[in-house]
């Protein structure tokens, strides 16, 4: 299922958005508000 609004494109997330996915959660700045400040 894909849900999309004027700005926003939600999919399920696949094997290629991985690299992507570890990039973003290992940065310290995403981290500081998304994961309070642990790597998971």
């Amino acid at each position: 299922m894909i849900l999309k609004t004027e700005r926003l494109v939600l999919k399920p997330i696949v094997e290629s958005d991985l690299n992507t996915l570890h990039r973003i959660f290992i940065d310290a700045y995403v981290r500081r508000y998304l994961c309070d400040g642990e790597i998971w």
